[in-house]
């Protein structure tokens, strides 16, 4: 019996994308159970996908539904139900409301789906081949036929009612299931070009009102064996590919003591073979007390990453969290500084119970508390999640619109197809325009701290007492001042007014115009996060301009500061940006910078430079670039005229910042 699983994704553009992890577990529990009597294959691009239909049909498709690939599926499964009607389409993932008429609207809306496999899959799954195969033996047949049988989790249409049920929570061994990576199913993904995923557990205990990781898993965490996850991480490593990253896949790492010995493994197969050059870890919501340690064996390798998502306790009750205190917080800050070169949290806009000012209060507090990359953004409202139900939307007052998802559309087979994601607009504590203030607030508030333009002075101005996020308002309601600049923010007001679809047909209407698509598609980078910088430093007029009207600001409302560091300290964050350094025709990744005692003492103090004890400080600063992050980004530079995408690019693959030369830094 031949299958075909996909776990589709956008690959119009080049990029790095995920090794299908979750689709691999479903046939390698498929091949336990049928073993020679089916053959199954993978795959996570559209046209791979049609194209093999075209040349052998399979008995099965099978389809994962994610809030990135809703269209692409939708496009693909129709496509196979217009040419193979009697087709089976099985489908499965979080991206669907689990309640029995959310099940059932989503089965009448997306009506080429035969059966919908809720929660973990591998068990439905392989059962319904096992009865595919018994009954049929290679015989033809159809959705409908499949849509008799009676199995947990697997939800189907029959004359319009729907037929299934949920199955009981599943407490067994999690290595009954076989691995995907040992049975060597997802050796044609161990390619640079995908991101590889290891789960060490399954399972969220936390209930968080947005999220859909701890419903979709459901809330008892479960564990793989230490040693299959080793063998599974060391066969990888073996194949002798270099990839971008590695992600650990848990929803809470760090959650059990164990996972210091994980982190000794990862670091002990780091150090052995050197897989990847960077990993993706989703730390414990909690901050147990043994993520220190295991931030401290990954030195290098992964950043630290506590989620807060908001730091109002009234946010925090509506949403069903409780963050850790910020007396334990201080704690794991002074100890995370150390050993991990970012801090980063997420702060979420949209939020039940959060107004434009416990908004601002919020990214104030995880910058004063040491985070120096800060995420989050508008929330989107994931289906399955509690904040996403049509009582919550009532109850909060949401109104909502729809973006396109980053990248998340191309041309396929001809046609155009593209991903919008519905993110909250306005609740009963805060209107549209604030959430427009606040965008336009966040973005240059992004580009300062978490890409870094200005974080030699904005960690200054923290320790002088004030407020940043109170500098960057004071910026947009005074941009005038400097009519370059007001142009600048100007640009990046419409821009924040002009992503926004009253729905996801506006939007698909506004993109089937020619032109419209042809620039879209010519430029494809929609984070106005990285893209106003890059705005900014495509022209030094505009570049210029905005660091005049921080100067103006800086001196008409904060007076008491002096102003010869606060010159200095401007010149310094300049000198750092290798990009502009680059467009101006200054290639060099050593530069030596004169500073006074006081600048010098200042940026000591804030422990951007080191000090020895008994030693004068220096009267210049030595910084540089790695050499082979500066050839990349020069040679990104050359092989295109620059743009704002180009740019917004570079900024998400490669640090762009001159840092001080040890031994005067930490």
């Amino acid at each position: 019996m031949i299958v075909y699983l996909a776990d589709l994704v956008h690959n119009y553009f080049p990029g790095l994308n995920t090794v299908p992890l979750n689709i691999g577990y479903l046939a390698a529990q498929a091949k336990k159970c049928l073993g020679n009597d089916v053959e199954i294959s993978l795959f996570k691009y559209c046209d791979d996908l049609l194209d093999a239909i075209d040349r052998k049909r399979p008995a099965i498709v099978g389809l994962s539904n994610y809030t990135w690939n809703e269209s692409l599926n939708d496009f693909a499964a129709r496509d196979i139900k217009r040419r193979f009607p009697d087709m089976p389409i099985i489908m499965g993932g979080p991206n669907i409301r689990n309640d029995r008429e959310g099940i059932q609207n989503f089965l009448k809306t997306n009506d080429y789906i035969d059966i919908y496999i809720t929660f973990e899959g591998e068990i439905p799954f392989a059962g319904l081949l096992q009865q595919a195969w018994y009954r049929f033996q290679n015989a033809p047949f159809s959705g409908n036929d499949l849509k008799c049988f009676d199995i947990d989790s697997c939800f189907s249409l029959v004359d319009g009612m729907l037929h299934g049920r949920h199955s009981v929570e599943i407490t067994g061994d999690l290595d009954d299931i076989p691995s995907p990576y040992l049975t060597g199913l997802l050796d044609p993904f161990l390619k640079p070009e995908f991101i590889q995923l290891f789960e060490s557990n399954r399972g969220c205990p936390y209930s968080c009102s947005y999220c859909t990781w701890g419903s979709s898993a459901r809330s008892h965490v479960r564990k793989f064996s230490f040693g299959r996850l080793h063998d599974e991480m060391e066969y990888v490593a073996k194949k002798g590919v270099t990839f971008d990253n590695w992600t650990v896949a848990d929803a809470n790492f760090g959650i059990f003591p164990r996972d210091i010995d994980i982190a000794r493994d990862i670091r002990e197969i780091y150090e052995k073979y050197h897989p990847f050059h960077a990993m993706t870890i989703w730390w414990d919501k909690n901050a147990q007390k043994q993520i220190v340690e295991i931030a401290q064996i990954l030195k290098g390798l992964s950043n630290a990453y506590i989620a807060f998502q908001t730091f109002d306790p009234q946010v925090e009750r509506l949403i069903n969290r409780k963050n850790i205190s910020l007396e334990r917080l201080q704690e794991l800050a002074e100890s995370l500084s150390t050993v991990s070169e970012r801090f980063h949290t997420d702060i979420l806009l949209g939020l039940p119970g959060e107004t434009m000012e416990s908004h601002i209060r919020s990214l104030q507090c995880a910058f004063d508390q040491g985070f120096d990359s800060i995420g989050g953004g508008e929330i989107r409202l994931l289906k399955g999640s509690e904040l996403e139900t049509s009582e919550s939307r009532d109850r909060n007052e949401i109104s909502t619109k729809y973006r396109l998802v980053q990248e998340g559309f191309g041309m396929y087979r001809g046609h155009f197809v593209a991903e919008f994601e519905e993110s909250v607009r306005s609740t009963k504590w805060i209107t549209e325009e604030e959430m427009i203030i606040l965008r336009v607030l966040r973005a240059i508030f992004f580009g300062a701290v978490s890409i870094g333009e200005f974080n030699p002075l904005m960690k200054y101005l923290r320790n002088s007492g004030v407020r940043v996020v109170d500098l960057i308002r004071k910026m947009i309601e005074e941009k005038d001042l400097v009519p370059a600049a007001s142009r600048c923010i100007d640009w990046l007001f419409e821009k924040a007014r002009n992503e926004w679809f009253d729905s996801r047909d506006d939007g698909i209407a506004f993109f089937s115009n020619d032109e419209r698509r042809k620039n879209l598609l010519e430029n494809p980078i929609i984070k106005l996060n990285y893209d106003f910088l890059a705005y900014l430093m495509l022209s030094m007029e505009r570049y210029e301009s905005f660091y005049q009207l921080i100067r103006v600001v800086l001196s008409r409302y904060f007076p008491a500061l002096p102003a010869a560091i606060l010159e200095e300290l401007l010149h310094l964050c300049k000198t750092r940006n290798y990009i502009v350094r680059c467009l101006s025709g200054k290639t060099e990744t050593h530069v030596s910078l004169s500073l006074s005692d006081e600048t010098i003492e200042q940026l000591q103090n804030m422990h951007y430079l080191g000090s020895r004890t008994g030693e004068k400080a220096p009267s210049r600063i030595q910084l540089e670039i790695n050499e082979s992050m500066a050839q990349s980004i020069r040679d990104s530079l050359q092989r295109t005229t620059p743009h704002v995408q180009a740019l917004s690019l570079l900024f998400q693959k490669f640090p762009i910042y001159l840092k001080p030369v040890l031994p005067h830094s930490l």
